[in-house]
């Protein structure tokens, strides 16, 4: 998170929303991250039945590369999770939600995909990563970014993250 700017993150909703949590809904903290350890990012988002022939296949280059593929909405919940492997020519995908600690037992590690994937993040090309004190500017650059960005689909970030709030909770003392 610091890497990406992430741990400086201020993002509220005027109602509870579990995705209020997720780095990736109010400002993108993830180009600074693939640019810190030295990857092109490559996105997939909501393809459509002909689109997700070309993903099956990245998806299993990439397992057998040795990368990971995180994806939101593999099971019951829409988060995050990590395509772990695949069977049946990749027909059947397998993953690891943080929710899936209930659903294991000792002969499963891994459960099977219950959705199609909403959105798909891969590690492309690797590059040169950059130095420690550019990773730390770049970290920075998002913290100055981010608190002066305006709203974004619903969430308030930043200074206005804050004020929205801070005004809106009952729960939340300013002292």
């Amino acid at each position: 998170m610091g890497m990406s700017g992430a741990c400086y993150r201020i993002v509220f909703c005027e109602i509870w929303d579990w995705s209020a949590l997720d780095a990736l809904v109010a400002f993108s903290y993830d180009m600074p991250l693939y640019n810190a350890i030295g990857y092109e990012p490559v996105w997939a988002c909501r393809l459509d039945k002909d689109g997700r022939i070309m993903e099956r296949r990245r998806i299993v280059t990439d397992i057998l590369c040795g990368k990971p593929v995180v994806a939101i909405n593999p099971r019951v919940a829409p988060e995050w999770g990590v395509i772990t492997g695949y069977s049946d020519n990749s027909k059947t995908l397998y993953c690891r939600t943080y929710f899936d600690a209930d659903k294991l037992n000792e002969n499963k590690d891994y459960l099977e995909t219950e959705n199609w994937l909403f959105l798909i993040t891969h590690f492309g090309e690797k590059r040169e990563k950059p130095s420690r004190a550019a990773i730390s500017n770049a970290s920075l650059r998002a913290l100055a970014n981010s608190f002066e960005a305006p709203p974004r689909d619903g969430y308030f970030q930043g200074k206005q993250g804050y004020i929205e709030g801070v005004s809106k909770s009952s729960s939340v003392q300013v002292y």
